[in-house]
């Protein structure tokens, strides 16, 4: 049975763009990413699947700031952690 895991990341300080990997412990399937800014925040995120375990994510407005997290959802079949989002 899969379950499905909201990730949730935060910045110390302003990013934009923002592009990083996130990689796993455990191979997941990605679903979506963006920033939790409310229900009528329009976001342009690419996401994409790399291997098993990883994924490509980029977003190039907004900015990803201290007030607002970066969530990613996902799903596995077990526990994912740890997990760490590489920004490049």
């Amino acid at each position: 049975m899969d379950i499905m895991s909201a990730l949730v990341m935060t910045t110390n300080k302003f990013i934009s763009p923002t592009h990083g990997t996130l990689v796993c412990n455990k191979p997941f399937l990605l679903f979506d990413a963006e920033f939790a800014m409310g229900p009528h925040w329009e976001l342009f995120a690419n996401r994409t699947l790399i291997a098993a375990n990883k994924a490509r994510i980029e977003i190039k407005s907004p900015p990803w700031n201290p007030e607002v997290p970066l969530v990613v959802l996902v799903a596995s079949s077990g526990d994912l952690s740890p997990c760490e989002f590489k920004l490049d």
